[in-house]
């Protein structure tokens, strides 16, 4: 996976973004860290996540990995397989992914990730 800095979004981009944030939001109104993602397929948002390490008393349970879990769904649902889908999906995530989720998601073979702020 290639990083590249970019200082500049589109507008589709932003709009991910602002899910993301939507979701960090929700994670702040829960308790949890304000972490917030969302997974984008063909320009369409097709799972979010935000953390519930809190609730859930899992310490995996980032947005990112909750993200993933209806990722799976999705493709469960959409009759697609999760590697071919992951191969042409964005990740749009408020902050830069920890360690644990990063090396997670770079055996995923995604697209692209953008995040809102480095950690």
């Amino acid at each position: 996976m290639m990083v590249k800095f970019i200082s500049t979004m589109q507008e589709s981009e932003r709009i991910f973004l602002d899910a993301a944030f939507t979701m960090a939001q929700e994670a702040i109104d829960n308790n949890e860290v304000p972490v917030g993602c969302v997974f984008v397929y063909k320009n369409e948002i097709i799972a979010r996540g935000r953390n519930d390490v809190n609730r859930s008393k899992n310490p995996t349970n980032h947005a990112e990995m909750c993200a993933l879990k209806q990722l799976e769904q999705w493709c469960l649902q959409a009759n697609q397989h999760v590697n071919e889908i992951l191969k042409e999906t964005t990740l749009y995530v408020t902050i830069e992914p920890c360690i644990m989720c990063a090396c997670a998601l770079y055996y995923l073979n995604l697209r692209r990730i953008v995040y809102g702020a480095a950690n």
